[in-house]
């Protein structure tokens, strides 16, 4: 099983479920790398159908001075520039 932990880490454990019992293993750290915590309903994580991969929404690794900027693309008019594109 995986989870997330409050300090944003993905985990994993062990567990099993024989009848009515459910026992679990020592918890053990999947990744060290953090998690960009997200808004609330919103899963900031979600695991590949293989089980070995994650994606993740995680800090971009630039400088501080480009941390300290936003770039945003706006595309305004989208159908006339699809027309444009496909006839």
């Amino acid at each position: 099983m995986f989870y997330e932990t409050l300090d944003n880490h993905i985990m994993t454990v062990d567990c099993s479920a024989r009848g009515n019992s459910f026992e679990a293993g020592k918890p053990s750290l999947w990744s060290s790398r953090w998690i960009m915590p997200v808004p609330v309903p919103v899963a900031n994580m979600d695991l590949h159908p293989d089980g070995k991969r994650f994606l993740v929404f995680s800090e971009p690794e630039t400088s501080t001075e480009q941390r300290n900027s936003v770039h945003a693309t706006l595309l305004l008019n989208f159908s006339d520039e699809l027309k444009r594109r496909i006839p």
